[in-house]
């Protein structure tokens, strides 16, 4: 198959898609730009049907009240909250009035204001610099989701990123397949369903590392700089859950599978599943290193039903953003009367 050949293909499984589930077709269109510092963002003042962003490229806040952009978040009175995160946390297939911090910042029963820095494909470095970027002095909530891409990353890429997971944490095909660093040398390894990898052991142990050094210098900065309480999340993952899929989703997934299917082959492959669930579990001994909060999302059992699950078992829908808002919303409730 030529390259344009693969275009065309791609290009009729997008539209596929889009008919399906029309809001995908807004998040598919957004452009994005490379920001100093902070690498691959939206592109600022977006309009389109279901999302918008502000004039820093952030997703726009809606509330009960109107539309607030970062600018008016960062100078609005009382309690504020603020999330890191990937295309999940930014609301991948939903409209502005179902992201997560549209959610957080309607139901909650002390008023808070919540603003999230998440971006498509962002990763934890990624994350760090948003929040030392942009977190204005008086939040008292972070949040920081933590999602499957750092370990695929490792997995997949055909050459080493060590010393630069910086430069190269966007798990994009073009980085799969630039080969511009150094090649690896390590030998490759050829798991049962017959997608080949990196080393598994290595690979998750290089992605903890980023995970590890980038928590606890968020930790330490805000533990030094403000009274925000810091929670960290892994994001419920695909690997855990088995969702029961309607004929229209099968279709859907079948067709999504076409279109992202590296990433998401690795995190269902079986093979890799003890190296998920450790990968979990030391996030979560780094958080209660750092004195931060942890949620393991995968452990709550509101999320164990099959409707919380987008159609590619892989995102969020607006139900299940409900969920994740109500179970952040109740941490930030107990931390505060803890503060109290």
């Amino acid at each position: 198959m030529t390259d344009k050949d693969s275009e065309a293909r791609i290009t009729q499984v997008s539209r596929d898609i889009w008919n399906i589930v029309p809001n995908t077709e807004d998040f598919d269109r957004l452009k994005y730009i490379l920001r100093p510092y902070v690498m691959r963002m939206p592109v600022a003042n977006h309009r389109s049907r279901s999302l918008n962003t502000d004039a820093h490229g952030f997703r726009r806040l809606v509330t009960n009240d109107g539309v607030v952009d970062f600018d008016q978040f960062r100078e609005a009175p009382g309690p504020k909250g603020v999330l890191c995160g990937d295309s999940t946390i930014f609301g991948y297939g939903l409209a502005d009035n179902e992201t997560l911090h549209a959610r957080l910042s309607r139901h909650n029963s002390d008023e808070t204001l919540w603003y999230s820095f998440a971006s498509p494909v962002a990763n934890i470095f990624q994350n760090r610099l948003m929040l030392e970027l942009f977190m204005p002095a008086n939040v008292n909530y972070v949040t920081v989701v933590i999602s499957t891409a750092a370990p695929v990353i490792y997995l997949l890429s055909p050459f080493d990123t060590k010393p630069y997971p910086v430069l190269f944490g966007q798990a994009t095909d073009a980085m799969f397949n630039s080969g511009a660093v150094g090649g690896r040398t390590i030998p490759r390894f050829k798991l049962a369903s017959g997608a080949e990898v990196n080393d598994p052991q290595s690979a998750f142990q290089n992605a903890l590392d980023d995970v590890r050094k980038n928590i606890r210098l968020i930790a330490a900065s805000l533990q030094a700089m403000t009274s925000a309480r810091l929670l960290v999340c892994f994001k419920p993952n695909p690997f855990w859950m088995n969702k029961a899929l309607v004929l229209q989703e099968r279709d859907v997934m079948e067709l999504f599978m076409q279109k992202h299917q590296s990433h998401i082959a690795l995190v269902l492959d079986p093979e890799l599943r003890p190296y998920w669930m450790q990968y979990v579990a030391s996030v979560g001994d780094v958080c209660r290193e750092c004195g931060c909060d942890f949620i393991d999302f995968n452990q709550m059992e509101a999320l164990k039903a099959p409707e919380w699950l987008f159609f590619d078992h892989f995102h969020q829908n607006a139900k299940g953003i409900a969920l994740v808002a109500e179970r952040i919303g109740d941490w930030a409730h107990q931390t505060t009367g803890m503060e109290r």
